[in-house]
């Protein structure tokens, strides 16, 4: 090896492993595993205190994340279908469970199904592919694989369908202000929207589907991922002042991600088990660690921001994990 290859060599090694260095290693304080099955889906209250999970065996269970003790389960029986979907209304006292075709909310505090009924799009071939509740679990919002959402209001008896996107939603989140949806697709695009109306307020694309997606409400920004290499924080007031994530790989995956520390940073979650802590001013990694896995195909399913500013991640493994904002 030439003596310029060697110092070029070095140089770069210096470089990586000096970048390395720098990323602050993030480590759970604590972990508890609800179930010795698998998690289809698991949804996280807003505030951090319930778990909600949907296991391989068609069973639901909410669990109280402070003692950690089964709140209430609602068995497979309740089901004409195999369930794929999982949610939990604001106010922690309704919970939504779907399949393909039909939806089913049950009271968190009886136990028992409120209602029940089959899902129709504009086409007699829809599927269910995400489920919303608003705060108090009386408005429900489903997007379809054909791009389109469908908002039922259960107070009033009303249903309303809005084409939203040209193929199958990804993403529904509600804003903090309860009036407007943000919703993502497999066709690269979010929208913001007024969930009453369906009227279109902002929207971005990307060129690939969307796989990860969270709002910071304090701020108004967005955080959106694609499916490619693609992952930008954009504000929602100023978009001449969107910010990349900057990393050396080539490209990166991303399931999961939710703003902190007032939005000054964001967390995320890869299509496994690996985390990363980013600087959203800058879009640099500051943090990188992994959650606790049982399995190969683990992944991080939620994330929840606690009163106190700890976070609480699930897993597909049923695995709780809290992270202490002072490691944030």
């Amino acid at each position: 090896m030439s003596y310029i290859s060697h110092l070029l060599l070095v140089l770069l090694s210096t470089f990586i492993f000096g970048c390395t260095d720098k990323l602050k290693e993030l480590k759970a304080v604590s972990f508890h595993k609800f179930v010795e099955v698998g998690v289809v889906d698991a949804d996280l209250s807003e505030d951090g205190l319930l778990s909600a999970l949907l296991d391989i065996n068609q069973n639901i269970s909410i669990f109280n994340n402070t003692n950690k003790q089964k709140m209430i389960e609602y068995p497979s029986t309740h089901f004409k279908e195999l369930q794929y979907h999982l949610v939990l209304s604001g106010d922690k006292s309704i919970i939504a469970s779907a399949g393909k075709k039909y939806i089913t909310l049950f009271s968190v505090n009886t136990g028992k199904v409120i209602t029940t009924w089959q899902v129709k799009g504009f086409s007699e071939d829809i599927q269910i592919t995400k489920i919303l509740l608003n705060y108090s679990g009386d408005n429900v919002y489903i997007g379809l694989n054909e791009g389109s959402i469908v908002n039922v209001d259960l107070k009033y008896n009303k249903r309303s369908l809005h084409k939203i996107h040209n193929s199958s939603v990804t993403k529904l989140v509600m804003h903090k202000n309860g009036q407007s949806i943000f919703s993502a697709g497999n066709d690269g695009t979010v929208v913001q929207w007024h969930a009453y109306t369906g009227e279109v307020i902002a929207s971005a694309a990307l060129s690939q589907r969307i796989t990860s997606f969270a709002h910071d409400s304090f701020n108004e920004r967005i955080f959106i991922s694609d499916a490619l290499k693609t992952q930008k924080i954009i504000n929602l007031a100023s978009r001449g002042s969107d910010i990349s994530l900057k990393y050396i790989e080539r490209f990166r995956f991303f399931r999961q991600a939710i703003f902190l520390s007032n939005g000054s940073k964001l967390l995320t979650a890869s299509s496994k088990f690996q985390l990363s802590l980013w600087d959203v001013q800058t879009g640099k990694e500051i943090g990188f660690g992994n959650v606790r896995s049982y399995n190969f195909g683990s992944m991080i399913l939620d994330f929840a921001v606690t009163n106190n500013k700890d976070v609480y991640s699930i897993t597909s493994d049923g695995v709780l994990e809290v992270w202490g904002n002072k490691d944030l």
